[in-house]
């Protein structure tokens, strides 16, 4: 098999390139992005599919160990361009992106004409109070579009609140899967009656400490919003249980929301420490749920913004 890099090239035929991400959430978890290459990738996925286009490796600073294939996770958002080079020169198979280049994106002429005619806003990533999100639902199972709307605004909600979308995600893939899509009333599981997104024992003090905050400010306590707040407050450590800060803490030192069972993932720092699961068997679970997250505000964002 031919060498990826020969041993012949000694970097005297550098190739640049500009490029597209179009995900950075690297499936070998290496803090590599994926790409589009501007002038050798056709944009037409019939031409090349997605699958087919390269994960690059990103320059890092000399500030992270960059070693036993460990590797921080890029912040350069999917539609970005990036700009770097081709490691074995003419053969140009092996990018390295070694930067980004800051853009203002605006809908077309042709985009805006089209909003204005279908009578339409131009979305942005603002949280959603419309009723669909807040509504009292008094089944056990909301609907699939109520659970998509739910799961976006919890995305950016919890952004909103200073988390980045690695460890949002984790958050919402967690709170996706023990409400059964963020179902806001009661579950009941042989003799344990639970409550809401997070859960809550309906026989424990931090349900209690819900229905207090609900009643506090003069709002109901079966409102997707209201329980959201409530999860921020004992992660602020304004609750009983102001131990959760700790959570906080940790949640906020993670780096993705999949992986192994360790404090840089989000989804099991969430589980362990704040749902406070037994063992770690549903963690794949609510892994696939947040990565679902991830997919669907990083998508919500390049269309919100015109990107891609």
């Amino acid at each position: 098999m031919k060498k990826m890099i020969e041993s012949k090239f000694y970097g005297d035929n550098y190739r640049w390139f500009f490029a597209t991400v179009l995900d950075r959430n690297d499936p070998d978890m290496l803090g590599r992005v994926q790409i589009r290459i501007h002038g050798i990738h056709s944009n037409t996925e019939a031409d090349i599919p997605r699958v087919a286009l390269p994960w690059a490796p990103v320059v890092i600073s000399s500030e992270h160990g960059a070693t036993s294939g460990y590797a921080t996770p890029p912040q350069i958002l999917p539609g970005a361009t990036v700009y770097g080079f081709f490691v074995d020169g003419k053969q140009s198979q092996s990018p390295v992106v070694i930067g980004s280049l800051p853009k203002i994106e605006k809908p077309t002429s042709q985009q805006a004409a089209q909003l204005i005619t279908s009578n339409s806003a131009i979305p942005n990533n603002e949280y959603s109070t419309s009723s669909d999100i807040d509504q009292d639902i008094n089944d056990e199972l909301v609907s699939p579009a109520v659970t998509a709307s739910r799961r976006l605004n919890a995305m950016k909600y919890f952004i909103d609140q200073g988390f980045n979308e690695n460890q949002s995600a984790g958050i919402v893939g967690n709170l996706d899967h023990i409400s059964n899509g963020f179902n806001t009333t009661i579950k009941e599981e042989g003799n344990v009656s639970t409550f809401g997104i997070g859960q809550w024992k309906k026989t424990g003090r931090r349900y209690a400490a819900l229905v207090a905050y609900a009643k506090s400010e003069n709002r109901n306590v079966r409102f997707f919003k209201v329980q959201l707040d409530f999860i921020m407050q004992e992660l602020n450590g304004k609750t009983t249980y102001s131990d959760f800060i700790s959570v906080k803490n940790l949640l906020k030192t993670s780096t993705s929301f999949y992986g192994k069972a360790n404090s840089k993932n989000a989804s099991y720092v969430f589980m362990n420490k704040y749902e406070q699961a037994q063992d770690n068997s549903t963690l794949f679970i609510r892994v696939g749920l947040a990565r679902l997250a991830y997919n669907v505000y990083m998508n919500n964002y390049i269309t919100s913004s015109g990107a891609g």
